[in-house]
This record gives C-alpha cells, sequence and structure tokens, in this order.
C-alpha cells in the first residue's frame, strides 16, 4: 500500500446556476475531502433551518470554477448507503462522472457501530452481528466499485483525540473489520490518523500484505509515524 497527497478545497457555500459542461481551464482540481451529506447543504445549522438545499448550487460553482472530481466521505454504514444514492442523483445531472465517495466507518464512530452501550461502559456486539455489519459494507463496497462510484474504504483508521466517542479497543475492532473489507474488495484506504500514529501504523503493518497496491490517502495528519 502506498500513500500520496491530493489538493484539498474547502467547500463553499454559493448560488450559482448549475453548468451541464463545464468551460476548459489550464487546471484541474479534485476536492479529496468534501462531507457532501452534512446537513448544512440542506440548509440546516446547529439543528435550526437557515435556507433552502444549495447542494445542487454548491456543486454547479465548484464544477465550473475548475473542480474536476469531488470524493465524499461515508462515516456509517448508513451514510455509505446515502452516498451512493447522493453520487447516482448528482452524476446524473452533469456530463462525465463529478462525484466518487468512500465506503466506510470513521474511527469516532466505531463504538456505537460494534457495540451497545450499558450504562458507562460499551459491550461488543456478538460476532454474528459484527460480521453482518461488514458484509453490508463489503456489499456496498463492491456494488460502488463496481459501478465506479467508489474509489476507497473509509475514512477509516484511529482518533486517539476524541476517545470519548469511541475507546480505543473499538476503534482497533472497527479498524481491523474494515481492513478485512478492503482486502476483499481490493479498493485503497482513505485513512485518519489524530494522535495514533503508532498503533496505526503497527495495526497497518499487519496487514499489508493484503491490501490494495493503488494509492490511498491520510487525512487527519495528528502524531507522527515510525520511522
Amino acid at each position: 500500500m502506498q500513500l500520496s497527497s491530493v489538493l484539498l478545497l474547502s467547500n463553499r457555500i454559493v448560488r450559482a446556476p448549475l453548468p451541464s459542461r463545464r468551460p476548459p481551464l489550464a487546471m484541474e482540481f479534485i476536492d479529496a475531502g468534501a462531507n457532501l451529506l452534512d446537513s448544512m447543504y440542506m440548509g440546516n445549522y446547529h439543528s435550526k433551518a437557515r435556507h433552502e438545499p444549495d447542494l445542487d448550487l454548491v456543486l454547479g460553482r465548484a464544477f465550473e470554477h475548475g473542480v474536476g472530481k469531488i470524493i465524499t466521505l461515508s462515516g456509517s454504514v448508513d451514510e455509505s448507503v446515502k452516498t451512493l444514492e447522493l453520487i447516482e442523483e448528482s452524476n446524473g445531472a452533469r456530463e462525465g462522472s463529478l462525484i466518487f465517495g468512500t465506503v466506510g466507518i470513521h474511527p469516532t464512530r466505531t463504538a456505537q457501530t460494534f457495540a451497545t452501550r450499558q450504562g458507562d461502559e460499551w459491550k461488543i456486539l456478538p460476532d454474528a452481528e459484527q460480521r453482518e455489519i461488514i458484509r453490508q459494507l463489503a456489499a456496498l463496497a463492491d456494488e460502488g466499485k463496481r459501478s465506479g462510484k467508489v474509489v476507497a474504504i473509509g475514512e477509516v483508521g484511529l482518533d486517539y483525540a476524541r476517545l470519548q466517542f469511541s475507546p480505543k479497543e473499538l476503534q482497533h475492532v472497527g479498524l481491523k473489520a474494515q481492513l478485512t473489507v478492503a482486502a476483499e474488495t481490493n479498493l485503497p484506504l482513505y485513512l485518519h490518523n489524530r494522535d495514533s500514529g503508532e498503533d496505526l501504523f503497527r495495526i497497518l503493518d499487519a496487514y499489508k500484505d493484503r491490501l490494495s497496491n493503488e494509492d490511498g490517502f491520510i487525512r487527519g495528519m495528528f502524531g507522527a509515524l515510525p520511522n
């Protein structure tokens, strides 16, 4: 597995007509870290409605001003389903494919996915239930890969800066489970690392011979990896 960098652009909510064809430009950009499922594109900020949904206008402006491809990220199984639906709907409105996506479970959501809360403790789900979650995720990844919508498994990894959402042990469970999906589908990884470099490297190293040789991506790079 190799890791490479991609230029990141900020999403800017600006009302603009949605072009069906992008004018020729000297340089094409890739937004490699969009969160297009965010409720702000539906006009909601901090649970309050502020304006009409305007994702189509945001995408139109991006397309018009040189953003040739956008990778939108998933953070749960449900979001992975919605990502595929969003790509199908959005790409059908313009010439060529503009939006691609990832399928995966964010490290801060691994506890709510692979365990249940009992008081102040998390109790991991039975093996059969864990396998069903991974089966669903693998099916979405395989469907997305065959259709050309999904380009990576992610956003997966470790996040030790926000352990209040998911303890280390459950983050490890979620990461290892998703690495098996990456190995089965031969999709590259879209990785997340916050203050977890040594453990992330150790787990990835154990799976390196099973993972895709295609370039991957690391987002949220806080904390050094071992030399």
